[in-house]
Parts: structure tokens; sequence; C-alpha cells
């Protein structure tokens, strides 16, 4: 089962899974004891990313699901 086929169930269903089940399926990239200095730590190299490109990646993200003519647009 595919990591949008587990969101949705998860959504659908209120179904709660522990952090590192939600690892295991892909529903999240990482889990930290942290929480808010992992947060930040994050947050930081996302900011010191270059802004245009950064934006434009997240464009094509977004567009994804139309396809790929749509993403590359």
């Amino acid at each position: 089962m595919c990591a949008v086929s587990r969101a949705r169930d998860m959504l659908y269903t209120g179904r709660q899974v522990s952090a590192e089940l939600a690892l295991d399926w892909g529903l999240v990239t990482e889990i930290s004891d942290e929480v808010l200095t992992h947060t930040l730590a994050v947050a930081e190299k996302i900011a010191l990313a270059a802004p245009i490109a950064s934006r434009l990646a997240k464009t094509c993200l977004e567009q994804s699901a139309a396809g790929l003519e749509a993403s590359l647009q």
C-alpha cells in the first residue's frame, strides 16, 4: 500500500499510528524526541536555501498530481 493510500485510510477512518509506523510507511521523513529543536533546525535549512528555487520546487511538487506536463509548466 502506498503512502497516499495509508494517509487516506487514516483520514477517512480516524486511525492513529505510532511515529515509528508512520516513518516505516513513509508518511513522515524523521522522528525526534526534541521536536522543537529539530523543527527549528529543519526550518533554518529551508530558510537558507535559494528562495526562488525552493518556491519553484514546491510548485512543481504541488502540480505533480496533475501529471508530468503540469509539473513542468
